[in-house]
């Protein structure tokens, strides 16, 4: 199994951002123990799909405007934020669901029934079967939109922060999971005042081909990464 030593040179290259820059965000992120920690270096400890998904929701979340220091507190509020119940009811009540077969619904229910984004980003990242075939199939059955396959995990830094997961299904049918605060959590202290902002959002978003690199290591650790898309 990979060790954080391996993982951070794995999501540099899938997010096509500096292995220092990711460096820093793993040694805050383990530091508020949000990354296994168990020694150091080629003994260190194995890296779950949890420690993957936080490291990315980490790195993505400085693209923002976090600070990196600050990413320990970052991870944990993404990771609480609570899907949106009328994201997977307009996805039932559509006429166009009963197109999504497959591996592609299989991953929709299983990310339908995962009440946070924290849950739902660990559950895409082990997805798993015999020789990923389910997920090559899922990969396969995503329409190709303006030449790139419609397949979108975003972190937003606008009045509040929310995150979503998006599947273009077709030119007309679009499903989009979107995760906000629940009512009552505040944001960390770091977030900045955006009451004179308006509207503005800073977004970061990554592709399927980021996700299918930290799958493919996370579980098949000699699997070498291909670089992906950037946040």
């Amino acid at each position: 199994m990979p060790k954080l030593i391996d993982l951070t040179p794995v999501m540099a290259t899938a997010l096509g951002v500096p292995q220092p820059t990711v460096g820093i965000v793993a040694r805050h992120a383990r530091g508020a123990g949000l990354i296994t920690s168990k020694g150091r270096g080629p003994g260190g400890a194995e890296m779950s799909a949890t420690d993957g998904a936080n490291l990315l929701i980490g790195v993505m979340s400085t693209r923002v405007g976090i600070p990196s220091q600050d990413v320990g507190d970052a991870i944990s509020l993404v990771r609480s934020l609570v899907l949106r119940p009328s994201s997977f009811d307009v996805y039932l009540h559509s006429r166009d669901a009963g197109k999504v077969r497959g591996p592609l619904a299989g991953l929709i229910s299983q990310l339908a029934w995962k009440g946070t984004f924290g849950e739902a980003l660990d559950r895409l990242l082990s997805w798993q079967d015999q020789d990923h075939s389910a997920w090559k199939e899922f990969m396969v059955s995503i329409p190709v939109t303006e030449g790139q396959r419609h397949f979108r995990v975003s972190i937003s830094q606008g009045t509040s922060i929310s995150a979503n997961i998006s599947f273009r299904i077709s030119e007309a049918f679009a499903i989009q999971f979107v995760y906000e605060a629940s009512e009552g959590v505040n944001a960390p202290p770091h977030t900045r005042d955006t009451a004179g902002y308006g509207d503005l959002q800073t977004r970061a978003s990554i592709g399927p081909n980021t996700i299918t690199s930290l799958m493919n290591f996370l579980q098949s650790p000699l699997q070498p990464p291909t670089p992906a898309d950037r946040p």
